[in-house]
């Protein structure tokens, strides 16, 4: 083997310095000083991340008192390694460098990023990712670009929050994603790519809340897992709320919840219309499809006598929905049909309740049984 020439191997030596100078630069947050990303003294290193080779990474060694404030536009990627994170502020993640992004490695426990807004400006306007890589974690984000083509990955939970800012909008590549995607308030996610499959059945993973999910273009998008509007698809778990189904743009859209998903719905105390709801708008023939061995799974406590709307086409459109369910749930337990009847029309599904819970005067007249029983048998003794 013949050896390089001595300039040859300094040139060798410089080019592989330089490839290890321009690798990916990690700064940890430390909010020594205080709650500004743009102080150098926050972070281990003093090199305040904002470029896109460099990582900005929030782990255990980091001061939660001192929660960052993003008050400098950065390009570099975030990732979270434990739970209680919340970055905020007035100005924007701008990632431009495809294959970044921002990770959540926890696997308990909530970390958001709501700042300006999330935007992806890559110009091959693929590669920038959210990825939800802890399973049993949450990343709740406000704000996102609405022009960008996003890549979902991992098996935690997502969560699209516009509730106190901006709303989000976030078109998405759901191919390498199984984990609980969720919006809050006025959040959008749209599917990117024809024939996708958001959710999933093996994990377990809900896909809903309240906000709207956009189905592309002449495509069908597949729901595996639990598809639940309102409170059981959000995490304020305690909203009633409707989830709207839809067409990214003026041509149809299909929806199919596959073999072995699950449609949830919470109803509350409040009577008729007190309860969650599946809305769609399909255009131009698009169609809910619910394939064999689906289950309904209804969920609540005091539940008035009524007929409850749980699911309708809000287009004008007719003839929406295709099959029925196989199973009905009441609070996980098989339903008594003299109580609960499932009605299939031709762009709506009702449910009508009766006798579930008791009324307040059934109520009543229990407890004064019970109040006579008590005086008479302190009359016996």
């Amino acid at each position: 083997m013949k050896k390089l020439p001595l300039y040859l191997a300094a040139v060798s030596i410089l080019l592989s310095v330089n490839t290890l100078t321009h690798a990916q630069v990690t700064s940890t947050w430390q909010g020594d000083e205080s709650t500004s990303w743009n102080t150098a003294g926050n972070w281990d290193n003093s090199d305040i991340p904002a470029s896109g080779s460099e990582t900005a990474i929030f782990d255990v060694t980091g001061n939660q008192n001192n929660q960052p404030n993003m008050d400098v536009d950065v390009d570099s990627a975030i990732q979270f390694d434990n739970a209680g994170w919340s970055i905020t502020g007035t100005s924007d993640i701008n990632f431009k460098s495809g294959g970044n992004g921002i990770t959540n490695n926890a696997t308990s426990g909530v970390n958001s990023v709501k700042v300006a807004e999330i935007r992806n400006n890559s110009s091959s306007d693929v590669g920038v990712y959210i990825n939800a890589a802890g399973v049993g974690g949450t990343l709740v984000l406000g704000a996102m670009d609405r022009n960008a083509t996003w890549s979902i990955l991992g098996g935690g939970t997502i969560i699209l929050d516009g509730a106190d800012n901006t709303a989000g909008t976030i078109a998405t590549d759901f191919s390498s994603f199984s984990g609980s995607l969720l919006t809050n308030s006025t959040g959008e996610f749209v599917s990117s790519t024809n024939n996708d499959t958001i959710g999933s059945n093996a994990s377990g993973s809900t896909v809903g809340g309240i906000g709207t999910l956009k189905g592309r273009n002449f495509g069908t998008t597949f729901i595996e897992g639990t598809l639940a509007a309102g409170g059981n698809g959000s995490y304020i778990a305690d909203k009633i709320g409707d989830l709207t189904l839809t067409s990214a743009g003026t041509s149809r859209a299909d929806f199919t919840m596959v073999t072995g998903s699950t449609f949830a719905v919470d109803i509350g105390t409040g009577g008729v219309g007190d309860n969650d709801r599946l809305l769609f708008d399909l255009n131009n023939g698009g169609n809910i499809a619910i394939e064999s061995g689906v289950t309904l799974s209804i969920i609540g406590t005091t539940i008035q006598d009524g007929t409850y709307t749980i699911a309708t086409e809000i287009g004008g459109d007719s003839h929406p929905i295709i099959g029925t369910f196989d199973t009905v749930l009441f609070n996980g337990s098989a339903i008594d049909p003299s109580k609960f009847t499932v009605n299939y029309g031709a762009d709506a599904i009702t449910l009508d309740i009766t006798g579930v819970v008791p009324e307040p005067s059934t109520y009543a007249l229990i407890a004064g049984c019970f109040a006579l029983t008590g005086v008479m048998l302190r009359r016996r003794r």
